[in-house]
């Protein structure tokens, strides 16, 4: 059902399931690439969302997405270095809460 409804034309279908829990890896890797950026903010919200969607999510134009990657426990430490370095201040004090600071 998640599958189906992953790929549904309503952004806030898409974006239920990107903050579901029981959404597969699969599903939040391809919604961390969603048209919009609340969808793309849920998956990187979402306590499962895996590294490889992580990373995708740490190079997104929205510095708020930026900003809850560096939040996110699962957000792999290069990552981490990397927005510690972050154009946007609000993203690398994020990361500075993390324990990262250049």
């Amino acid at each position: 059902v998640l599958t189906i409804l992953s790929t549904d034309v309503n952004w806030d279908i898409r974006h239920w399931v990107a903050e579901n829990p029981n959404a597969p890896e699969e599903i939040l890797v391809r919604l961390a690439e969603d048209e919009n950026k609340d969808v793309r903010c849920r998956t990187a919200r979402n306590p499962n969302t895996p590294k490889e969607a992580l990373a995708k999510l740490s190079k997104d134009t929205d510095w708020w997405i930026r900003c809850k990657v560096a939040e996110h426990l699962n957000t792999p430490k290069e990552v981490l270095e990397n927005l510690s370095t972050d154009i946007d201040s609000n993203v690398r004090r994020h990361c500075k809460k993390r324990g990262y600071v250049v």
